[in-house]
């Protein structure tokens, strides 16, 4: 019983150490499209930002979802 537990904790705790790892690298790609569109380059930002929007956390979604406008507007896609 004592092992089935333990066994427990750890699966658990790398099941966690994932999990945090998906929303920092959710983070680091909008940092990176941020950059991209400071730097002009909206194609790359709208890129990143569309295949990683779902792995954004509740409170980066509005940000991601204004940069995403942003890009669009740049380009004259203002349908988008």
């Amino acid at each position: 019983m004592r092992t089935l537990c333990i066994m427990f904790f750890c699966l658990l705790s790398v099941a966690l150490v994932v999990q945090a790892q998906d929303s920092d690298s959710g983070k680091n790609t909008y940092l990176v499209a941020e950059e991209a569109y400071r730097d002009g380059q909206f194609k790359k930002a709208i890129r990143l930002l569309e295949q990683d929007m779902k792995n954004y956390d509740h409170i980066l979604v509005p940000n991601a979802c204004r940069l995403l406008a942003l890009c669009y507007m740049a380009l004259d896609r203002n349908e988008k």
